[in-house]
């Protein structure tokens, strides 16, 4: 049962952690053969975040229009 503070049913928190832990623990390679070509790993996400936040003078993820387009 949901409510106004928890906007996911059981089965759907359920999946949505198993899947994040999928993520921490398949590689991208062992996932993409697993799961399909749309498959990212963990690893991947973070790489990704951190090329996008991470300059020193440019965050694109977090300033601005950014964070609402991500």
């Amino acid at each position: 049962m949901t409510s106004s503070r928890d906007p996911l049913s059981e089965p759907d928190r359920t999946s949505y952690f198993e899947s994040i832990l999928t993520m921490l623990k398949v590689p991208a390679s062992t996932g993409r053969a697993r799961y399909g070509s749309r498959y990212r790993s963990m690893d991947e996400l973070v790489a990704d975040h951190l090329q996008g936040a991470a300059g020193r003078y440019a965050d694109k993820l977090h300033d601005g229009m950014g964070f609402l387009t991500q």
